[in-house]
């Protein structure tokens, strides 16, 4: 019984001291995806903000525009001046609707390079292939 007893206390004291996993097989649930370590190591801003201002900069100027547009409107109709307030108002819907417009084309133009991308990979591998 005491060979048994002992067994069994060795057997528990390996199970104690188990090595730690190995850091190769680790693999942060967090940062999985490339573009994900990329926010992670540059920033949110420079890696998602940036981007997409160089990509299409008109949404950007209409972002301004209207904003733009609402404080002028804002502060004419704080001065009183009631006229001026309201054709304000009236150009930042024009503007709101312009940087809709300026997002729909934004979306648009990435979809038709990304499509002329992928007709040249077919060329070239159909020319390849010949």
């Amino acid at each position: 019984m005491d060979k048994n007893n002992s067994s069994a206390v060795q057997q528990e004291e390996k199970l104690m001291y188990l090595s730690p996993p190995k850091e190769e097989s680790f693999r942060p649930t967090m940062f999985e995806t490339k573009r994900d370590r990329e926010i992670q190591e540059k920033g949110a801003f420079r890696a998602l903000f940036l981007p997409s201002v160089m990509e299409n900069p008109f949404v950007l100027l209409g972002l301004g525009m209207t904003v733009g547009a609402l404080g002028f409107g804002l502060y004419y109709n704080v001065k009183g001046q009631r006229q001026k307030s309201q054709s304000m108002l009236q150009y930042r819907v024009i503007f709101q609707g312009l940087t809709i417009v300026a997002i729909a084309g934004g979306y648009y133009y990435r979809d038709y390079k990304r499509r002329n991308r992928e007709a040249l990979k077919d060329l070239e591998s159909l020319k390849s292939t010949e």
